[in-house]
C-alpha cells in the first residue's frame, strides 16, 4: 500500500507529492466504482479521501488511461469534424462525382431497388417517395430527348417521378430549347440527385429492355396532354400539311447502309400518300421535305417536281412542323421517332432498329422492295470504286 505523504516532509519531491495526490483522487473514485465496499474500515477512508489500499499498478494504469484520452479524444473529434465536412461536400458534389458516386442499377435488382427506396422514404415520412434519374445521351439531339422519354416512360410504369438525365452539365443546348418548346421542360430535365438517397441513376438497358413498348398508351395519353400543339402556319381545310423527315449529313449507302434510305424511297412513299388522299377525297398535299445541307444525294429529285426542301430552318421550327403535320413520314432516325411519338397525326414508319407502335403505318413490302435494290445500286455506283 502507498502512504499519503506529509507536507512537512522535505524529502518529498514535487514528483512524488503530484504522484501522490494523484494516487489519492484516482484510488478513491476506482475503488468507489469498481472495488466492494465491504467494511466500514473502507467507508471511512474514501470518506477521508485516503487511499489505504490502492497499490501502485492501479496509478499508473489510471495515469495511462487519463493520458490516452487527452490524445485519443481530440483526434476522434476531429476526425468527426472531417467526415461531417466530408457528408456535406458528398451532398454538394458536382454533377460528374455524382455520376461515378451513384450506383447504377442491374435489372435483376431494380424493382427491389425501387421498392426499397419507396419503402425507405415512407418511413422517413417524405411525401416525394423515390426519384429515377438517367444518364445524359452524348450523341445527337434526337437521341438525346428519346433516351429522356424512355426513362421517363419507365418511371411513369413503375409509379415513381423522373428525376431527369443526369450529365456534367454540358449537355446538348439544342435539347433542352428542343424541350422547352415543347412544354415537356417540367417533365424532362438536366439535373441529377443531391443526395445519394434522394435518387437513383439508371442503367440505359433498365429501360430499354422493352424497346418503343414502354410507350404504353397511358403514358402517350399523358404525355401529350403536356405537349403545346401550336401550329406555327394557318392550316388550310382543303389541304393536307405532310412532313417528311430525310436523315442524312454523316449517313450514306457507303459507310452506314443500314440507316441510309434513298431519295427513290421517299418519292415512292410520297406518291403512295398522295394516290391515296386524292382517293378518299378532294383535298390537296401540302409536302415539306426536312433534312441537312450535307447528302449523298442531290435534292433535285424533289425540288423538280415541286416539292419543298426545308434544311436550313431552326430545329424548334422543324419539329413544330413535324409535330403538327397531318401526316409524318419517319426515317431511320431518333430525330423523326421523337415527333412521331409526340403526333397526334397519322404516322409512316420505314422499318428499323426501334419497333413501330400499335397505331403507326408500316411502309409496305412492294416499296422496301424497291429501296433495297436502290441502295444496292447506289453502292455498285458509289461506294465500290
Amino acid at each position: 500500500s502507498l502512504e499519503f505523504p506529509s507536507l512537512l516532509d522535505r524529502s518529498c519531491s514535487r514528483r512524488c507529492w503530484t504522484e501522490a495526490v494523484w494516487s489519492a483522487e484516482l484510488c478513491t473514485l476506482i475503488g468507489a466504482m469498481v472495488l466492494p465496499r465491504k467494511s466500514d474500515e473502507w467507508s471511512g477512508s474514501i470518506a477521508r479521501s485516503t487511499p489505504l489500499f490502492c497499490p501502485r499498478w492501479m496509478v499508473h494504469v489510471g495515469l495511462q488511461c487519463i493520458l490516452l484520452c487527452l490524445i485519443v479524444i481530440p483526434i476522434l473529434l476531429a476526425t468527426y469534424q472531417r467526415l461531417s465536412q466530408m457528408q456535406e461536400a458528398d451532398e454538394s458534389l458536382g454533377t460528374i462525382n455524382l455520376l461515378n458516386k451513384h450506383k447504377t442499377l442491374s435489372p435483376f435488382k431494380l424493382q427491389s431497388n425501387i421498392q426499397a427506396s419507396h419503402d425507405r422514404h415512407s418511413n422517413d415520412g417524405d411525401s416525394a417517395g423515390p426519384v429515377i434519374y438517367s444518364r445524359v445521351r452524348r450523341d445527337r439531339t434526337g437521341a438525346a430527348i428519346q433516351d429522356m422519354l424512355m426513362a421517363h416512360a419507365f418511371a411513369f410504369s413503375e409509379g415513381v417521378p423522373y428525376g431527369g438525365a443526369c450529365g456534367d452539365g454540358t449537355h446538348d443546348m439544342n435539347a433542352k430549347r428542343l424541350i422547352d418548346s415543347l412544354g415537356l421542360s417540367d417533365e424532362l430535365r438536366f439535373s441529377c440527385p443531391k443526395t445519394r438517397r434522394s435518387g437513383m441513376i439508371l442503367n440505359q438497358q433498365d429501360y430499354y429492355t422493352k424497346d418503343t413498348a414502354i410507350f404504353t398508351r397511358e403514358w402517350l395519353t399523358f404525355v401529350q396532354s403536356k405537349v403545346k400543339y401550336n401550329p406555327i402556319r394557318t392550316v388550310n381545310e382543303k389541304t393536307i400539311n405532310m412532313a417528311v423527315h430525310i436523315r442524312r449529313g454523316d449517313v450514306n449507302p457507303c459507310k452506314y447502309p443500314n440507316r441510309y434510305l434513298p431519295n427513290l424511297h421517299y418519292l415512292n412513299v410520297i406518291d403512295n400518300v398522295i394516290q391515296d388522299v386524292t382517293a378518299k377525297s378532294s383535298k390537296g398535299v401540302n409536302i415539306t421535305i426536312f433534312s441537312e445541307t450535307e447528302s449523298f444525294e442531290k435534292w433535285d429529285d424533289f425540288r423538280n417536281r415541286n416539292l419543298k426542301v426545308n434544311v436550313q430552318d431552326d430545329l424548334v421550327l422543324i419539329w413544330k412542323e413535324m409535330i403538327n403535320a397531318d401526316i409524318l413520314v419517319m426515317s431511320k432516325s431518333s430525330f423523326s421517332l421523337v415527333p412521331a411519338l409526340l403526333s397526334r397525326g397519322t404516322v409512316l414508319y420505314t422499318p428499323f432498329w426501334h419497333k413501330p407502335l400499335a397505331h403507326w403505318r408500316i411502309v409496305d413490302t412492294k416499296t422496301m422492295d424497291s429501296t433495297n435494290l436502290e441502295l444496292q445500286r447506289l453502292q455498285k455506283q458509289q461506294c465500290l470504286r
